[in-house]
């Protein structure tokens, strides 16, 4: 991937096996074994590990495989469905919550607490997705 370029990027698991697809185009898939549920979903890192040093935008979960093979890439914005578990488009440009689209209505909060501190995220302004 290059700098300053927009990705579609997105990740399937089903029966132990994950798999990357970039801009429609499918990785073989890798097997992971059982993933486990914690209590929170992080978006951009994980502590211990390097964060993702870009913009995030239209974060989708879902309670289905969407996608088995190639595809062409979505067009943005993305809209909940009945597989969709949470929406995120991070259009709201301010302040420290993400606001979920699904019917689940799970509020992201930005950086490591509600309040303004080191850890909080950029906004990013003029980054249309393609």
């Amino acid at each position: 991937m290059q700098a300053g370029q927009w990705y579609h990027v997105a990740a399937t698991c089903q029966s132990g096996a994950v798999r990357a697809f970039v801009n429609g185009l499918g990785a073989a898939a890798t097997n992971v074994g059982t993933l486990s549920q914690g209590p929170f979903l992080r978006m951009g890192g994980l502590a211990g590990y390097p964060f993702f040093g870009g913009a995030l935008d239209e974060v989708r979960l879902s309670n289905v495989v969407r996608y088995t093979a190639n595809f062409s890439v979505p067009a943005a914005p993305f809209v909940p469905d009945a597989n969709t578990l949470g929406l995120w488009s991070f259009d709201e440009g301010v302040g420290q919550a993400a606001a979920d689209e699904s019917v689940n209505a799970n509020t992201g909060t930005l950086g490591s607490s509600g309040g303004v501190d080191a850890s909080d995220p950029a906004w990013v302004a003029g980054y249309p997705f393609p």
